[in-house]
């Protein structure tokens, strides 16, 4: 077009570059905008825009998965309908960002919450800023910005480790006194188990033994809870089926629990054989059932299911608990009872930590839980939402060789004969060994301390059949007199006593030659069936 004016006298040519410049800022903005959108789509946080009501106007991907909705489900809507915010660590609900920078006109760089999805009860631990980045001609606030940055991952490592060092602090603690108490209760059930035997037909006696056997039984379950997580390695164990190992859980829950709490079996793994020890996992089953059913008053339902899960070394929670690379089987316990507040998950697997009353709970549950889980090389976790239910999740490392063995031991006692040297530094504990097994129909013999036991077979070591040896003592510890035993008479047999279960050490000396080991404190037919077994080898 020439150059000219028109109608209204404007200079064509003079418009035309308007134009041209007007389209050019035109497809600069909307590269601009692309490359905005585009880079917020790659940054990792979760964006949401809002109007000057709080209104969302959108938001990228990320947040999409945040809100686990489409954008177009949540346009219109107030933050606070589609998002709900807790304060850390009360656990309280507080206003959304938006509402809060509405009312200060300020940025907001909050500390850490927990943002709950209203939508489908997901939560996550967040931090997040928001800040106007839009005024009207008066200065007033018409579009804001919230970005959102998922630490779940980087909380939860945070504290699992805590977790993992306040076990390691407590274990100290349980691990010191286990040895001390364990002996006082060996003395109490040892007594009465032979007081029992000796009153004939007196009923009220004989009820009054039952209940100094059990009470001290109760005890010893209770010492053993704290010593599950104090000790490094696992006790005694055996390849087992944990199917039925559950199976033989969920027949005593239906003993105990209400009928109207239905447990349904849901199992997907097509392997299921595990290195562990029956007793203790079928401890942490029938707890982890007692609790669900203790979270369901009015009943529910409480499903076990089962499915194979490999790991590769990188997963989060797995790296936490140190967890090899390898198959795992997945063990799932959901209820559907009351949930657990958010502010209370990081509590739940502390010693004495209980939302139960007194009368009903310890608080020491699922802190044994928690180690016996971990000693077993796995991991347990929980994931919970108030009035819908609680899962918790453990990973044990699958057998791959093997079958499984006859889970729990008979309580047969067993007689025999031979000649035994006790060596224990508690009175308690030695005559209580004495009793019992001269009531079995062995002869023995008693020393205190290593030293003394050291010197004594040293002199007459081919008149033992057997020592029966304590670990912790003066002047000689068991290890230590171990070692000198072995010197002495290098096939000598010997079983270890002790109040606590297994270690590097105990290691040690199974590999350079114990033969057998009982947990303190003991019932007579325990003590009848190890002694029997490495006298005759059978």
């Amino acid at each position: 077009m020439g150059r000219g004016r028109n109608k209204e006298g404007i200079d064509t040519e003079q418009l035309d570059g308007y134009m041209a410049e007007l389209e050019e800022a035109r497809r600069d903005l909307e590269n601009r905008e692309e490359n905005l959108r585009r880079t917020i789509n790659l940054i990792g946080y979760a964006v949401i825009y809002g109007d000057g009501e709080g209104r969302i106007t959108g938001m990228n991907h990320i947040a999409q998965s945040l809100v686990e909705a489409l954008p177009d489900e949540c346009e219109g809507k107030a933050l606070d309908e589609v998002l709900t915010f807790y304060s850390q660590p009360a656990g309280l609900k507080i206003p959304g960002p938006f509402s809060r920078v509405l009312e200060t006109g300020q940025v907001l760089i909050a500390d850490e919450t927990v943002l709950l999805t209203n939508g489908k009860g997901r939560e996550y631990h967040i931090e997040y800023s928001a800040a106007p980045n839009k005024y009207n001609e008066n200065d007033e606030i018409e579009g804001m910005v919230l970005v959102v940055r998922d630490i779940t991952e980087q909380y939860r490592r945070h504290e699992q480790i805590g977790q993992i060092q306040k076990m390691d602090v407590v274990g100290q603690l349980a691990g010191g006194i286990a040895h001390d108490f364990n002996n006082m209760l060996g003395g109490i059930l040892g007594a009465a188990e032979l007081l029992q035997k000796r009153i004939g037909d007196d009923e009220k006696s004989r009820e009054y033994c039952e209940i100094i056997i059990n009470a001290t039984g109760r005890a010893a379950e209770l010492t053993q809870e704290l010593v599950s997580f104090a000790t490094q390695q696992r006790s005694s164990s055996s390849h087992l089926d944990i199917h039925r190992t559950v199976e033989d859980a969920v027949k005593i829950l239906k003993g105990t629990i209400d009928p109207r709490v239905e447990i349904k079996l849901d199992f997907k793994a097509d392997r299921s054989v595990v290195e562990g020890n029956p007793s203790q996992l079928q401890n942490v089953i029938v707890n982890l059932g007692t609790n669900a059913y203790h979270a369901m008053p009015a009943g529910g339902t409480f499903t076990i299911s089962t499915s194979l899960v490999e790991l590769n070394g990188n997963e989060s929670e797995e790296n936490t608990f140190s967890l090899n690379p390898g198959t795992y089987i997945a063990l799932d316990f959901t209820d559907t009872g009351c949930g657990i507040p958010p502010h209370l998950l990081s509590k739940i697997f502390e010693p004495f930590f209980t939302t139960k009353d007194k009368i009903k709970g310890t608080g020491l549950g699922l802190a044994a839980a928690y180690g016996i889980i971990k000693h077993h090389g796995g991991a347990i976790d929980v994931k919970s939402h108030v009035g819908k239910g609680t899962t918790f999740r453990i990973l044990l490392p699958l057998e791959s060789r093997g079958t499984a063995e006859s889970g729990i031991p008979s309580s047969d006692l067993i007689h025999g004969k031979g000649h035994i040297l006790v060596v224990d530094d508690e009175f308690i504990m030695r005559m209580t060994a004495k009793n019992i097994l001269e009531e079995l129909g062995y002869e023995v013999t008693l020393v205190e301390n290593g030293r003394d036991a050291v010197n004594l077979f040293s002199a007459y070591g081919d008149n033992f059949d057997l020592v029966l040896l304590d670990m912790i003592m003066p002047i000689m510890d068991g290890k230590d007199c171990f070692d000198r035993l072995i010197d002495i008479k290098p096939e000598v047999k010997v079983i270890l006593s002790t109040g606590l279960t297994g270690g590097g050490v105990i290691d040690e000396m199974k590999q350079k030659g114990l033969k057998g080991f009982i947990s303190k404190p003991y019932l007579s037919y325990e003590l009848s069936q190890v002694v029997h077994k490495v006298i005759t080898g059978k």
